[in-house]
């Protein structure tokens, strides 16, 4: 049998069962937003839904829908007990993969992990969430698992838990909901699943990022916003992430004429333009099939006195790359990071900033402004 699934995405609850059971599968990643499977294969062909997951059995039949895959992989494994025969028992499962499917999976996270979803209907989601966490809190505040065994329904609970944090909900405020996801989490089938997809999930981000930092102006928004809010300025002032992640006292370094002793904005630009730099490497290097996420990267940014009382900034970014001894590779490498990288391209043609790879200088690469 062969199960279609896209990384952490509902699939995951039949990877875990098919783990569970012991049983032989392949599986062919889907992505969901192109609807093409990992050769390039148009997956509508396959699903006209273009969802995930679906079962290819053994027979040639193609079965969608969680509710139906996970009992049907259920009754092919017997052994597994992983739901009960016919009978009170099997209705009380059906009842429970129900609830997950429409009052969890389909009425709260549907809208909340769609970036497309209207507010109003983000909204109308969130107002769902006490409701329905009451109901699985107080049934779980009693018993181990949603039946009196671990079944597919936990399995398909266990998936739709994992979505949790990326909607900013938190399991906290459901002690019993919490304590049941993190002792699900350490089964080794689930445990086994979600590293697995959760691995595969991180690369293909990695390569969506990549993508829309390649095409360039296409984006028709930013990725991403954040705002600093500084009073006081670079000598003895404070700045603070509006978001709160951050606050510090800024200070004049002792070069020029203050006590030193807390950070100053040129230490701080050379820390952000270093991590950019690196996570670039990375994505590439994963793109090009090159070992690059052990990239460790020197930044040094100077403050330089021009005329008439005037300041520029030079960097220089002096790039390890270990995994990387062809030194022409490792060059190409880094070049083509400094043509991605947002700083790069933010500071292009006004700042000058010289690269080296495993200590070898790659030449100036970008052309300073002048500075009349």
């Amino acid at each position: 049998m062969n199960l279609y699934f896209s990384p952490m995405a509902c699939s995951l609850a039949t990877r875990i069962a098919l783990y569970e059971a012991g049983a032989r599968s392949e599986f062919t990643q889907v992505d969901t937003r192109a609807k093409r499977t990992i050769d390039g294969s148009d997956f509508l062909t396959i699903a006209p839904m273009g969802q995930v997951p679906v079962l290819h059995a053994d027979d040639g039949m193609l079965l969608t829908e969680n509710t139906a895959v996970l009992q049907y992989v259920a009754d092919r494994f017997p052994h597994a007990e992983l739901a009960p025969p016919a009978g009170p028992e099997r209705a009380r499962l059906q009842q429970w993969l129900g609830f997950i499917g429409t009052e969890l999976h389909k009425a709260i996270f549907i809208a909340l992990l769609d970036p497309r979803a209207p507010e109003g209907a983000k909204t109308y989601a969130r107002e769902k969430i006490p409701l329905r966490f009451g109901v699985l809190e107080r049934h779980l505040t009693e018993h181990d698992f949603l039946l009196d065994h671990f079944s597919v329904a936990d399995a398909y609970l266990a998936a739709i838990l994992n979505w949790a944090p990326f909607v900013g909900l938190d399991l906290a405020r459901w002690s019993a909901v919490q304590e049941y996801h993190k002792r699900l989490l350490k089964r080794p089938s689930i445990e086994k699943a979600v590293g697995e997809e959760w691995r595969m999930y991180q690369e293909e981000q990695r390569q969506r990022q990549l993508a829309k930092i390649s095409s360039g102006g296409a984006m028709t928004k930013p990725a991403y916003t954040t705002t600093a809010r500084v009073k006081g300025g670079r000598a003895g002032g404070q700045g603070r992430i509006t978001s709160g992640e951050l606050e510090l006292q800024l200070q004049l370094p002792k070069e020029l004429g203050g006590p030193g002793g807390a950070p100053n904005p040129e230490q701080l630009f050379a820390i952000g333009y270093a991590a950019c730099f690196e996570s670039v490497l990375s994505i590439l290097g994963q793109r090009m099939k090159i070992t690059a996420d052990d990239a460790v990267i020197d930044s040094t940014v100077a403050l330089i006195p021009i005329e008439n009382g005037r300041f520029k900034l030079s960097v220089a970014l002096d790039i390890s790359l270990p995994s990387v001894a062809d030194a022409q590779q490792a060059a190409d490498l880094v070049r083509k990071a400094d043509q991605i990288c947002p700083y790069s391209n933010a500071v292009r043609g006004n700042i000058e900033v010289a690269l080296a790879v495993n200590g070898a200088p790659l030449g100036e690469q970008k052309v300073p402004a002048q500075a009349s």
